[in-house]
């Protein structure tokens, strides 16, 4: 065990292990378009460099060619041709950025700018075919040099087992004026056979010779010649192929990176919104926080008031009440000879008198009759009648 927490404990320890897990976490963690493709769009700018480099070095030999039979100068025309070549791929990337870019901004594909843009890429791949084709003919002899050359073996050849059969033949026709008697050769004589079959071998084998070597050299150049169209027209596709796939790598890099701002440009705008909308959240939270908080402070105020007022109003009440009682007093004292006052209130106790009844109290001559069946009190005045006094008749 304490082996294995050693062990465990030296990894942990390991700087390349740690090295090696940040890596692995960054490889699974989220990235955006533009933090995973970066590298990818720094390198194709590159790339793209190089490509119309390479459209441009193909078509050069054709358009300086061109230049050259108008102005006879072919250091000159390599240079206004290399221009030319330069300005075309230039307003071709810039045409094919642009409309790219309208197709994303507006979603429809500019006609006019897209069918400019297909002409100087077609354009570009025709420069280039013609452009291969002049190179191997500087490169390669033409037609017209190789059948002069093979003329010239052909006639050499010729020349040569001619010689050697006329040479041949004379001596064959000494050799009879030597051996001869009255026009006439011995030919069962060895030595006079053996020579003749001797010279009429080598003329045989001479003219054998001569023609097996006319033929075959016919035969190479026939063979020459056909090799020669075959790899020129081997090359010519090759190289349209090759400036075709050219122009197509150069279409897509323009694609990739009108693409990857287009991307970038969305996902920032989606980012940005996020932190504004979450900036606003914590803004609703605050505000939220601070009407809360100016809510009870409102509420506390208002229950203070309140309370404030209605103690105020009790108050008021309590001092009007006393003023009315303190007014009343003296003219209860001055009417209670004459008034009894019938009120109604809750009876604090019962009376032994066999006239009163619980809850009802009687005053006469001057005194108070109550009533007492609530809180409420219900007063009221009776006058007492005095006695009219009898007239004296």
């Amino acid at each position: 065990m304490a082996k294995i927490d050693n062990e465990l404990q030296e990894l942990l320890n390991n700087k390349e292990f740690e090295q090696e897990v940040k890596r692995a976490k960054d490889r699974f963690r989220f990235k955006t378009f533009g933090e995973k493709f970066s590298y990818l769009k720094d390198s194709s700018k590159y790339f793209r460099f190089i490509f119309h480099l390479f459209s441009i070095l193909t078509g050069l030999v054709f358009v300086s060619f061109l230049i050259d039979t108008a102005i006879q100068n072919i250091y000159l025309s390599f240079v206004l041709a290399g221009l030319f070549l330069a300005f075309w791929e230039i307003a071709k990337s810039i045409l094919l950025a642009n409309v790219f870019e309208t197709y994303y901004r507006v979603n429809k594909v500019p006609f006019g700018m897209a069918v400019l843009t297909m002409l100087l890429l077609c354009g570009s791949i025709c420069v280039s075919i013609e452009g291969a084709k002049k190179y191997y003919a500087l490169q390669n002899d033409s037609e017209e040099e190789i059948v002069k050359d093979f003329t010239n073996k052909r006639d050499s050849l010729i020349n040569y087992y001619e010689s050697r059969i006329g040479a041949e033949k004379k001596g064959l026709e000494d050799f009879k004026a030597s051996v001869s008697y009255k026009g006439k050769i011995n030919l069962y004589n060895e030595i006079t056979a053996k020579t003749v079959s001797s010279y009429t071998d080598k003329l045989a084998y001479l003219e054998k010779a001569l023609s097996e070597s006319i033929e075959n050299i016919d035969g190479d150049y026939k063979s020459k010649i056909q090799g020669d169209k075959e790899k020129s027209s081997f090359d010519q596709f090759a190289f349209a192929v090759l400036s075709g796939v050219n122009e197509l790598i150069i279409v897509l890099i323009v694609f990739f990176l009108v693409y990857f701002d287009y991307r970038t440009a969305i996902e920032g705008e989606e980012i940005l919104a996020q932190k504004e909308l979450e900036k606003d959240d914590g803004k609703d939270e605050d505000l939220k926080k601070i009407l809360e908080l100016i809510s009870a402070n409102s509420i506390e105020e208002s229950l203070i008031n309140k309370t404030g007022k209605q103690t105020s109003i009790l108050t008021d009440g309590k001092k009007n009440k006393e003023e009315d009682t303190k007014k009343e007093q003296p003219i209860l004292k001055e009417e209670k000879e004459t008034t009894a006052t019938i009120g109604f209130k809750v009876p604090k106790r019962q009376t032994s008198k066999p006239f009163e009844r619980p809850g009802i109290a009687a005053i006469t001559g001057g005194t108070q009759l109550s009533l007492g069946f609530g809180d409420e009190e219900i007063s009221g005045k009776v006058a007492v009648a005095k006695p009219k006094k009898r007239r004296k008749k």
